[in-house]
């Protein structure tokens, strides 16, 4: 990772972090740009996203299709 030059974290505060863990865990293991890459990391009720991009516009591209996924995953969690 240390040809990435532009970082974003985000932390979500949740009882369901670890299910959130579970289901978003899979994304991260696939690359889904050769310009960005996430990593997740969960505690009790807290989960992590950092994010790392070569460039500006790959962060916030990444950015928002994390927050799609785990937009959604709530929400599918809050209507259970």
């Amino acid at each position: 990772m240390s040809s990435y030059r532009h970082s974003a974290k985000i932390v979500i505060e949740s009882s369901k972090a670890p299910l959130l863990m579970r289901v978003l865990s899979p994304e991260a293991q696939e690359e889904i740009s050769e310009r960005s890459s996430a990593r997740l990391r969960a505690t009790d009720e807290i989960l992590e996203l950092q994010i790392e991009a070569r460039d500006l516009t790959s962060l916030r591209a990444a950015l928002n299709t994390w927050g799609r996924l785990m937009k959604v995953s709530l929400q599918i969690f809050e209507e259970e």
